[in-house]
């Protein structure tokens, strides 16, 4: 929304009924279809001005956008959608509803912005010809640009300044991300012999779950519980690698914020994490999940100063180039430009 006013439009919430089935409850779904079908009504027969163009963010088969193609179809506007996903096997099973819907409302679309190779090969597999374009996912680096302040770090948080900081940042679901949490803890044990403080970002509910798994595989790591923005982006920049296994992540915030403050990166070949990262060159990704191998990469950082600030460097320019909000309003204003016509 701050992109899009950015660029001189009038930004207006059209709904808040949210469409997510967690579970897979048929009967759900088309309750919540019925409803979105009435708010889809009511919002294109209400008086005053039409807008321009729809635009929906995330549509998948868990929550379906019923509201926008329709909308968008009463008032013969364009329909944009940006984010969105298609699970092929979703096809007959718990959600389909949810994915038949999705399809559906995205063959209506006037474009379509796909944040990863993955998505943007699923689309032109499942629309072919539905515009559809990748749209890297973007941040606000300024936050990030900032000089580090390692000593005032190190006081806030009980840190060794001498020592280096290896930098994980996520929540803690016993799900995917516990495993990632797992994955990591193993790999920091190939690590034991370097001078390194693992710092732990992030909380949740299987935070005492993970934090007993490091006690035994990482007992130098830190956890620092959860951060505001304010605090995380003079961390990230006072740090010296993330490490961060990064299993099956569409992409990563994360990993996007730690580049942005000149951080290195070292994850798993796994989602959309190729996509925001250039590895070799401001990350080293590794192909299975083998804590082995990726003690073995971060390493190779960790024991070459030179090696580790081209990465940094590399980092900061791609964050800065590719994945900055400026160069992201540059590809919008042009995608919404040529729907328009």
């Amino acid at each position: 929304m701050g992109l899009l006013e950015g660029l001189g439009h009038e930004v207006v919430v059209a709904s808040t009924l949210r469409t997510y089935d967690r579970v897979g409850d048929a009967g759900r779904q088309l309750a919540l279809r019925d409803a979105a079908l009435d708010e889809a009504r009511r919002f294109a027969t209400r008086s005053g001005p039409a807008p321009d163009l729809w635009f929906t963010y995330h549509a998948y088969h868990k929550a379906p956008d019923w509201i926008g193609p329709e909308v968008s179809r009463m008032l013969g506007i364009p329909y944009l959608v940006a984010e969105a996903s298609i699970a092929g096997k979703q096809a007959g099973g718990p959600w389909a509803a949810g994915y038949e819907a999705t399809l559906d409302g995205l063959r209506r679309a006037s474009h379509i912005l796909a944040m990863t190779r993955v998505d943007l090969a699923g689309l032109h597999r499942h629309l072919p010809g539905v515009p559809a374009s990748l749209f890297p996912p973007f941040l606000d680096c300024r936050p990030f640009a900032i000089d580090r302040d390692r000593s005032g770090i190190a006081g806030r948080h009980d840190l060794n300044p001498s020592s280096l900081w290896l930098v994980a940042v996520a929540m803690m679901r016993d799900d995917i991300k516990r495993q990632s949490f797992e994955l990591l803890a193993h790999a920091l044990e190939h690590l034991a012999d370097l001078d390194i403080v693992p710092i732990i970002v992030g909380d949740g509910k299987a935070r005492h779950a993970i934090e007993r798994i490091f006690a035994t595989s990482a007992p130098r790591a830190r956890f620092l519980g959860k951060l505001d923005s304010g605090e995380i982006a003079p961390l990230l920049s006072s740090a010296d690698l993330m490490l961060w296994p990064a299993l099956r992540e569409a992409y990563g915030m994360a990993i996007l914020e730690a580049q942005a403050a000149g951080l290195p990166v070292i994850a798993c070949h796994e989602g959309g994490v190729a996509d925001i990262v250039g590895d070799g060159t401001t990350a080293i990704l590794v192909e299975k999940r083998d804590p082995e191998a990726l003690a073995a990469a971060a390493r190779t950082l960790l024991c070459n100063d030179r090696l580790r600030a081209s990465f940094a460097d590399a980092a900061r320019t791609r964050a800065r180039t590719v994945h900055d909000r400026a160069a992201a309003a540059r590809r919008l204003a042009a995608i919404i430009e040529g729907v328009r016509q």
